[in-house]
């Protein structure tokens, strides 16, 4: 099971244990962490998107900025089907959120996508947990 702790947390659990990690610290604000053992299906599923060339270049544009399918489809000149495939793959995978949605002026809904804002830690221990802390 995954679990989702922010930074003061884990500061807490750093300090509590003295792993003398405090370097780490320095640069890290409110983001959240997604910790997942290296056996569940859940780091499988991650490391097979993130192996393909595509869902990376999608990551990487929306890593920046907001944008739609369309969006997607004209800055890295691929087929709208790929870009489609590859975005529900990092949705399933949670490395995307839906972060906007509108109307097209044909009425249909347009949803904006963009990564989330968190950090994976694939954890080969099953004693790794946050969430028991």
């Amino acid at each position: 099971m995954s679990s989702f702790k922010s930074v003061d947390k884990i500061c807490t659990i750093i300090t509590q244990k003295n792993l003398n990690k405090r370097i780490y610290l320095h640069f890290m604000t409110k983001s959240k962490f997604r910790v997942i053992q290296a056996t569940q299906r859940e780091a499988t599923d991650i490391a097979q998107v993130l192996a393909n060339k595509t869902a990376q270049k999608i990551l990487e544009y929306v890593s920046d900025t907001s944008a739609t399918e369309s969006d997607l489809v004209k800055k890295l000149k691929i087929s709208a089907s790929t870009i489609h495939y590859n975005i529900k793959q990092l949705k399933n995978s949670h490395l995307i959120v839906e972060d906007a949605m509108h109307y097209s002026p044909k009425g249909k809904e347009v949803i904006h996508y963009k990564a989330t804002e968190e950090h994976i830690i694939i954890s080969p221990k099953s004693g790794f947990n946050l969430a028991e802390k």
